[in-house]
């Protein structure tokens, strides 16, 4: 059984080309000739980025430009350097805020993706929403009373010590119903 369990696992990646989700080298600059790398730039300030791929490029390599959101926003052609070596530059955002670039190169046999975040601006706030569905249920009790605490340990008296108090234990006042009653 576990033989063909993992031969079913393994059937997609020998079928499928290979997909590989890396960090290949992503460097992200104000200038052109990459002398020093940033991810913080002004509004309409141009982006210079190259990537080194563990594909060739042959089907796609784009440039994607995207919101804090993961929304996107422009895709941008990548330029072939070779050696699967890709560059290109685009505008920084008008609006502050965080973005996301990221790098998609594909061939007929594997897809290389890199992705870093950028700060445009001075954001005051991320602005990201988190969708979150959540249900709750159960049964409502009533007439319910709190049980009787538990009294504290016994602590056996210390050198200097003769006993130990109890501290005492207060029940809430109840109702002949069984209703706690919290108007004292």
């Amino acid at each position: 059984m576990l033989k063909y369990l993992l031969m079913f696992i393994a059937l997609p990646f020998l079928i499928l080309p290979s997909v590989v989700a890396d960090n290949s080298d992503l460097i992200i600059s104000k200038n052109p000739n990459f002398s020093k790398e940033t991810e913080e730039f002004t509004a309409g300030e141009t982006i210079h980025v190259k990537v080194t791929a563990n594909s060739s490029g042959t089907k796609k390599h784009d440039l994607n430009l995207r919101d804090n959101q993961y929304n996107l926003l422009e895709t941008y052609s990548l330029e072939y350097l070779g050696d699967n070596t890709f560059r290109g530059q685009l505008p920084s955002p008008q609006s502050s805020g965080y973005y996301s670039l990221e790098a998609r190169v594909e061939s007929e046999d594997s897809v290389s993706t890199s992705v870093k975040t950028i700060k445009v601006g001075e954001p005051t706030s991320a602005n990201v929403n988190i969708n979150v569905s959540s249900k709750t249920g159960g049964q409502r009790v009533l007439g319910q009373t709190n049980p009787t605490p538990s009294p504290s340990p016994i602590i056996s008296p210390g050198p200097s010590d003769e006993t130990s108090p109890t501290p005492p234990t207060e029940t809430p006042p109840q109702s002949t119903d069984g209703q706690v009653d919290i108007s004292k």
